[in-house]
């Protein structure tokens, strides 16, 4: 297994920037209040590739915006999750959700659209990133 924090120190995998999103009405489901909201743009040296996405953390979390480590880990969770369930009813299967609820389905295809964005991003690490690392 190798540690995230290396790979992501080998790739040259660098966060640019990081936004705090304060302007958000609602919080999306399951998120406490005073959880934050962040836009966060990486650079992965060894493809040349950018990559922005949300990122979020609860209330009692501290995070250094700096950590891409931290963000990359928590995408490459969701990615394992999609990648390991081919349909939609299988990941709801998977996951305890409605399999004939529209919502959670449209959010299963977003995790699609996440995990391919992550494939680009990583190139050919992204296999290693999602099974072959230690989470943190």
């Amino acid at each position: 297994m190798h540690d995230i924090r290396q790979l992501v120190e080998n790739a040259g995998i660098e966060i640019t920037e990081a936004l705090e999103l304060t302007d958000l009405e609602d919080l999306p489901e399951g998120w406490e209040p005073g959880s934050r909201h962040w836009s966060v743009t990486m650079y992965n040296r060894s493809t040349g590739e950018s990559l922005t996405a949300p990122w979020i953390i609860g209330p009692a979390a501290d995070w250094d915006t700096t950590d891409a480590a931290e963000v990359l880990d928590t995408m490459a969770s969701g990615a394992v999750s999609y990648d390991t369930a081919p349909t939609f009813e299988e990941y709801a299967a998977e996951f305890g959700l409605n399999p004939d609820s529209r919502r959670e389905e449209a959010g299963w295809r977003k995790l699609g659209e996440a995990s391919d964005d992550l494939e680009r991003f990583l190139g050919r690490d992204y296999q290693t990133f999602l099974y072959d690392t230690e989470r943190l």
